[in-house]
């Protein structure tokens, strides 16, 4: 399973501006719903709010990876939005992150949730890549180093 199966150029906020958990989910969750009929604005910030606050997805090193089920959806939607500096995002205010990867699956996915789940967290271990996230540019260039990783990675 590639994240190039599921991410596109279309699915990724190069210049995420969020001062908050609140604004990243608002961004994304209207990102969501654009790309998607099926899912609702609201009903994808609800659902990532409660996942988030049941227990944190800051992985560290700057790495969150908010995600949820969606009743409403027939497949797997993956978004990334990456904010020019980091944001408090955790429970403390040491948990913070400014590369953000949302998963938002349909139900009885959750075998290929978990599978996309740990290839996003193999993937952000890889230096040179959150440094390739970061560096700039527009969604085709981010999506392009996001492919360039997927590649080299089984």
């Amino acid at each position: 399973m590639r994240l190039t199966e599921f991410l596109r150029p279309d699915r990724i906020l190069p210049e995420l501006h969020a001062s908050g958990r609140d604004e990243v989910f608002e961004a994304l969750g209207a990102l969501a719903a654009s790309l998607e009929p099926t899912a609702d604005r609201e009903e994808v910030i609800r659902h990532l709010t409660a996942r988030e606050e049941e227990y944190t997805t800051v992985l560290g090193d700057g790495i969150a990876i908010p995600h949820a089920t969606i009743p409403a959806l027939s497949t797997p939607l993956l978004l990334l939005g990456i904010a020019p500096a980091p944001i408090q995002f955790g429970p403390d205010t040491s948990a913070e992150a400014d590369v953000f990867f949302v998963l938002l699956s349909p139900p009885g996915g959750q075998t290929r949730h978990i599978k996309m789940l740990a290839r996003i967290c193999r993937i952000a271990r890889d230096p040179a890549f959150t440094a390739a996230l970061r560096s700039g540019g527009d969604a085709p260039t981010v999506f392009e180093a996001i492919r360039a990783v997927d590649e080299r990675h089984v």
